[in-house]
C-alpha cells in the first residue's frame, strides 16, 4: 500500500504527541482503529483474516529461527539459519529451502550470493548517515563488490 502525505502526517502527529518523540506500534494501531484515519486502510480489520495472516508470520518466524552449526573453511564452526528464502521462490509464492540444498546447487548458491550482495547494498544505503563511523565496513563492502 502506498504511503501518502496524509499517512506520513498522521504518523508524525502520533510521534509528536509522545512525550519523548517515539513512534510506537501500539499508538499507531490505536489511531488506525478510527475508520477516518488515513492509517486505517493499512490494516486488516477482519479478525479471522488477521489471525490467519499473523499465524503465517509466526510460522515464517519459526522457520527462520532454526539454526544449525556448520563447519567453516578455516576449520571452525558457525551457527547459521537452517532454511533460506530464495528470491526466485518469492516470485512464485514463497517458501524456504534447506541451506544445505541451496549451497549444494551452483545456481541457487549464486542466487543466494546475489541476494546477499543486494542486502549489503541496502545496509550501506540505510546507514549512509553513519558513513564516517562505518567507513571501514563500507570500504570492505566495496572490496567485496569489486571482487
Amino acid at each position: 500500500m502506498k504511503i501518502t502525505k496524509e499517512t506520513l502526517d498522521e504518523l508524525r502527529a502520533i510521534q509528536n504527541a509522545h512525550p519523548d518523540g517515539r513512534l510506537t506500534a501500539s499508538d499507531v494501531l490505536a489511531r488506525a482503529a478510527d475508520e477516518a484515519s488515513p492509517l486505517h486502510a493499512h490494516f486488516t480489520w477482519d479478525d479471522t483474516e488477521a489471525a490467519e495472516r499473523y499465524r503465517r508470520l509466526q510460522a515464517a518466524h519459526l522457520i527462520v529461527s532454526v539454526r544449525v552449526t556448520k563447519p567453516t573453511a578455516s576449520g571452525g564452526q558457525v551457527r547459521v539459519r537452517a532454511y533460506v528464502s530464495m528470491a526466485s521462490d518469492r516470485i512464485t509464492g514463497g517458501g524456504y529451502r534447506p541451506l544445505e540444498t541451496v549451497m549444494a546447487d551452483a545456481s541457487w548458491r549464486d542466487e543466494l550470493l546475489r541476494t546477499a550482495m543486494k542486502e549489503l547494498q541496502a545496509f550501506q544505503e540505510r546507514y549512509r548517515v553513519l558513513a564516517d563511523e562505518l567507513a571501514p565496513v563500507f570500504a570492505a563492502l566495496e572490496t567485496v563488490k569489486a571482487a
